[in-house]
């Protein structure tokens, strides 16, 4: 029987039997003036942003900047989300973000604000400040599922034909096309609402109604048809309104209301509602920010501000799905948010700008090449923008 010769690469000793020592090599240490940064994903998240319209809402979601001084108040939210896209989960990240010129440049920022003025900035926002920065995040979501077409076309595919098919969706698809393209195929549906503009006008037609008007449904809520025909859309649409006077046999002190968008009225109420929550709550906005960002710790004393942050911190969320959906490989999306934060928001880059036009140059010992390489070509293709929102051309070069 021939024996193999044990080689050291596999025990871990060299040759001469000796265990290998770890040598870290002596180096110099130096300053350099070249824009370097490590936010190379910068331009990516700049130029979907832009193609989103995102600019545009976040113009007019907030009014507190008074004075020409300083960055504006669509920079200061700007950056921010930015700064949670690129993995930063603290107001004093913005200082590093700041510090940066080169992530600056990409952003289109010509400077990022303090992370003791974006304090101060969020201590001063009011109610109408909050809501419409929600409004503007809510808004957005639902400019990045526009490619539910797609999505629907491809499931309804692998399904049968003649089988039931109920669509329970949140509130980023209470979309008129959908509903259309629903009952075009003959399914069933029910969406969430959540959102107090598209709410209020069910609740004003129930104003005044009495209390026999309602069916209890257990679980101390209770529930009510209504109808409303919202702008836009071709015909008039079913609701059910779900009310909830006490928690805990204790009385609130205002009702709170729940409402969902359904495609029958001719099931009992309770069973409507029942279907709907099977979802298994995934409608929750706040998972995607605490959990694949991070932002667990409200740094805020004031209540407003902690919902200013976390609405910033759910349209970056947004962001980085629609960069993922559009920007990498198809491959790309069975993965989480942290990988695309890790692979392509903190990739190290290096900018050089040539007959005004700057050039981004990545490292060819990146581990996600593909993903780099899939967004340069799809940065550098040509895609129409659908808003005229400023962020800096650039080229990308491995």
């Amino acid at each position: 029987m021939k024996k193999h010769r044990n080689r050291g690469g596999k025990s871990g000793k060299n040759r001469g039997g000796k265990p290998r020592k770890i040598r870290p090599p002596r180096v110099q240490y130096e300053f350099t003036n070249l824009d370097l940064t490590s936010f190379g994903g910068a331009s990516v998240l700049a130029r979907t942003a832009r193609e989103f319209g995102l600019f545009e809402l976040l113009e007019g979601a907030t009014s507190v900047k008074v004075r020409r001084r300083g960055a504006t108040d669509r920079e200061m939210m700007w950056s921010m989300i930015a700064s949670f896209a690129c993995g930063h989960g603290s107001l004093s990240d913005l200082d590093a973000l700041r510090a940066d010129r080169g992530a600056c440049i990409l952003l289109g920022l010509e400077q990022a604000p303090e992370a003791r003025r974006a304090g101060e900035w969020l201590s001063r926002l009011k109610t109408g400040d909050v809501k419409g920065l929600w409004d503007a995040a809510v808004e957005f979501a639902g400019r990045v599922t526009l490619n539910w077409r797609r999505h629907l076309h491809w499931t309804a595919g692998i399904i049968p034909e003649g089988t039931p098919v109920w669509l329970r969706g949140d509130n980023a698809y209470y979309q008129g096309d959908l509903v259309r393209e629903c009952g075009r195929r003959g399914w069933d549906y029910s969406v969430s609402l959540t959102n107090d503009r598209w709410k209020g006008p069910v609740l004003e037609q129930l104003e005044g109604l009495p209390d026999s008007a309602w069916t209890d449904i257990g679980r101390e809520e209770e529930a009510i048809f209504a109808t409303h025909h919202p702008n836009g859309w071709d015909r008039m649409q079913h609701y059910v309104v779900i009310r909830r006077r006490t928690q805990g046999g204790q009385f609130l002190l205002t009702p709170s209301h729940t409402m969902i968008l359904v495609s029958r009225n001719d099931l009992p109420l309770g069973e409507l509602v029942h279907r709907h929550r099977g979802k298994q709550g995934q409608e929750n906005a706040f998972k995607g920010p605490l959990v694949d960002m991070d932002l667990h710790h409200p740094p805020c004393r004031g209540y407003r501000a902690n919902q200013a942050f976390y609405a910033l911190g759910q349209i970056a969320q947004v962001l980085l799905r629609a960069v993922q959906y559009t920007a990498l490989p198809k491959k790309a999306r069975r993965h989480g948010i942290r990988p695309v934060i890790r692979f392509v928001m903190r990739t190290t880059a290096h900018l050089t700008r040539s007959a005004r036009q700057w050039c981004v140059r990545f490292a060819k010992s990146n581990l996600r090449l593909d993903w780099l390489y899939h967004l340069m070509v799809t940065l550098e293709s040509g895609i129409p923008s659908t808003c005229r929102s400023r962020a800096p051309p650039c080229r990308a070069a491995a």
